[in-house]
């Protein structure tokens, strides 16, 4: 048994798509229970999804849109497919039709859900209504499968008459669910519900570039992951490289860290730490920025020296990008936990909500000064997260080496201050 539920704002449409259901679902008609309402007030279709869920009567509902002509046999192979799983009960994917190339058909846009499928979900919706029209089929086709409770009837085929399809024009309706602002809404609501449903998980991250990385940095890094692992009740961690080629520094630094990024929110990583490859990591480093974002803290730097002249640990003060100060060294060396306003992106732990804030890309070389300057991809992310009112944190406990053609640690810092004779300012 069934109940089909169409949220319609098409209703010519919609009562193409019932006939269709009538004709084509090869199952006693007593059987089916068709709930078909139009969205008169505007609610959207999470909101009617909702709405129609809670009246259908039985416990597996078939999601339909206005638009769309099931064709034969589609609910009887819906059910097949639903009747082997364990307790006859998760989610079908139907094979929705999508000509853009490469795509094939969609799995997810249309679908029958069992509503046992509502506990799992948070909120207890099948599209949840923090969404304004799309994602919702995301996220139900993922927490089915993390439940292992998701299968798609390849069978159960359903014509889509949608602009995506060149069947239709780009009517109203459509403008509404898609419309930017709403899309790169439902586009942040997916990740931020992800990562609340997954809990606290850690990407670490390199952003390769240019020639491979030292054998120093590998052998530090490895000890580093190694003494983490060694610690109990430490939160699940995957590690990632950019999926990009290997070699142009120039622009790639950015696109790499925008890729490892994406990577991680697409995991629903909680946080990300992101280290150089140029580097000689100490072995607590990730022990460290991972207590601080257990915490509560959005954004830690582990600091490193700049390896060419000044050679300061790069860390600075100030609103105003064109007028940075830098950090004073006796906090700079204290070992503690200080708050600064920005700094380099050698090494540093961000949060994923804190990243989604802020406008994609994340990390490029284009942004520029109040006056124009130039800035750096890291320095240009920072400033970003401290204009949307997150609190940048050093923890200047932490030693890292900066590989050039010497290790520039304290110790060449204080030798090149006294033989050149120079102090930074301080505020």
């Amino acid at each position: 048994m069934i109940s089909i539920i169409i949220p319609v704002i098409r209703p010519e449409k919609a009562a193409r798509c019932i006939e269709a259901i009538t004709n084509n679902a090869c199952i006693p008609l007593d059987q089916i229970e068709i709930l078909a309402e139009r969205d008169t007030e505007g609610i959207g279709c999470p909101e009617m999804v909702k709405k129609l869920t809670d009246r259908a009567k039985y416990d597996n509902v078939m999601f339909l849109g206005d638009d769309t002509i099931p064709k034969y046999g589609f609910a009887l192979i819906a059910l097949e497919k639903m009747n082997e799983f364990p307790d006859g009960w998760g989610v079908v994917g139907l094979n929705t039709q999508d000509d853009r190339p490469g795509v094939g058909f969609n799995d997810h846009a249309h679908w029958m859900a069992h509503k046992k499928m509502l506990e799992y979900i948070p909120g207890g919706a099948f599209f949840p209504t923090d969404y304004r029209h799309c994602y919702g089929d995301d996220e139900l086709k993922e927490i089915a499968i993390e439940i292992g409770r998701w299968t798609v009837a390849e069978d159960a085929k359903i014509l889509h008459d949608h602009p995506v399809n060149g069947t239709s024009d780009y009517d109203e309706g459509y403008q509404k669910a898609y419309d930017d602002g709403a899309y790169a809404q439902d586009w942040k609501t997916y990740h931020l519900r992800k990562i609340d449903r997954r809990g606290f998980r850690i990407g670490i991250g390199t952003p390769l570039t240019g020639k491979t990385s030292d054998n120093r940095f590998q052998s530090s890094y490895r000890r580093a992951i190694y003494t983490f692992l060694k610690y109990d009740d430490i939160p699940p961690i995957k590690e990632y490289e950019p999926d990009v080629p290997i070699g142009e520094f120039a622009r790639d630094i950015a696109t790499n860290r925008n890729h490892l990024l994406t990577q991680a929110l697409e995991d629903g990583m909680s946080h990300l730490v992101m280290t150089d490859t140029d580097q000689i990591l100490p072995p607590d480093i990730f022990v460290k920025l991972i207590a601080h974002a257990a915490r509560g803290k959005d954004v830690v730097i582990a600091p490193v020296h700049r390896r060419y002249d000044p050679f300061e640990l790069i860390l600075m003060r100030g609103e105003d990008p064109d007028r940075f100060i830098h950090v004073p060294d006796e906090e700079c060396y204290s070992g503690k936990l200080i708050k600064v306003d920005n700094g380099g992106g050698g090494c540093f732990i961000v949060s994923m909500k804190a990243v989604l804030d802020i406008l994609y890309p994340w990390f490029t070389l284009d942004d520029k000064t109040p006056l124009g300057g130039d800035m750096g991809e890291d320095v240009a992310f920072f400033w970003k997260l401290r204009q949307k009112g997150y609190q940048i944190w050093a923890d200047t406990s932490i030693e890292i080496g900066h590989i050039a053609e010497v290790v520039i640690n304290r110790e060449f810092h204080e030798i090149w201050k006294r033989l050149s004779g120079k102090e930074l300012k301080t505020i």
